[in-house]
């Protein structure tokens, strides 16, 4: 059996003065408390997954930390330096040169919210198009499964007019593009000023020097620090850093994946077979 914690940024709602407690706590509840073999931890912050790898010692974890890298908004309003000069001068003259070459190609940029839920249905579908012809394209299939495309789109049948109220979830989709030309959709889920971009559809051109990785999601920045959001967060979740959020990003949180040990039978079993299996492995390389 596995105790699942949910999607990302997972943690414990606490004051801060009472956050250590708190996870020392919730620690010896895990250990003591809990009928299972192995508690699994996706997207944790990392000092509660350090505070329960502490409790349950080394040998009980297997796992990855993986980068969250995120914009912070509300530093740069207030160094009222423009967004691109946080970035590399590499980053910034690409960003620069293929804004420029879009521009001349299909004219004036626009970054463009919908005006209504059905607009929004309307775009969100555009987004999975665009999704899907750049997967085939490189013949791998999308890891936005037919479950999480549904749920998505009843999330915004359910919150788009919450959303224009400005209420603790709003849904966030933005057509970026140049004239006529959509390159691209980014969609968000926003709470609280905190910007958390979930997934885009990207329009690619035979012209190599047009960037849409670099330049959608940097116009959708520069249009989250006029809109006054406090943080733009790429999320997490893959084994290696994504050069393309790094390069984005002003700064970095980590989260933690993987399971614990809770020390039954069964699962000493079985993390005894995997020791065994990756001893061979080495040994055969």
């Amino acid at each position: 059996m596995l105790f699942r914690s949910g999607c990302e940024h997972n943690d414990v709602l606490v004051l801060p003065a009472y956050r250590r407690a708190v996870y020392e706590s919730l620690a010896q509840y895990v250990k003591s408390g809990l009928e299972g073999d192995e508690l699994a931890l996706a997207g944790t912050r990392s000092p509660l997954t350090d505070q329960l790898r502490k409790a349950f010692g080394p040998p009980t974890w297997e796992g990855f930390q993986s980068e969250s890298p995120y914009v912070d908004l509300e530093a740069i309003r207030q160094s009222a330096k423009p967004y691109l000069d946080w970035l590399s001068s590499n980053t910034r003259s690409q960003i620069r040169r293929s804004i420029r070459l879009y521009a001349e190609t299909f004219g004036d940029r626009f970054v463009r919210s919908p005006s209504s839920k059905e607009e929004a249905l309307v775009i969100y579908d555009r987004m999975l198009e665009l999704h899907d012809a750049r997967w085939s394209s490189d013949g791998r299939r999308s890891g936005f499964s037919p479950e999480a495309r549904s749920f998505h789109r009843e999330l915004i049948r359910d919150h788009w007019e919450e959303s224009e109220s400005r209420t603790d979830l709003e849904v966030d989709l933005l057509s970026v593009g140049f004239g006529d030309e959509v390159i691209g959709v980014i969609y968000s889920l926003v709470c609280r000023g905190h910007v958390q971009f979930y997934q885009s559809g990207l329009s690619y051109h035979e012209n190599r020097r047009l960037k849409p990785g670099l330049v959608c999601p940097s116009l959708a920045i520069e249009h989250h620090l006029l809109q006054g959001s406090r943080q733009y967060d790429f999320l997490g979740g893959e084994a290696q850093p994504v050069q393309y959020k790094r390069s984005l990003s002003t700064n970095v949180h980590y989260l933690t994946w993987g399971q614990i040990s809770l020390g039954t039978a069964r699962v000493k079993a079985l993390w005894t077979a995997r020791s065994v299996k990756r001893r061979i492995a080495g040994l055969l390389k």
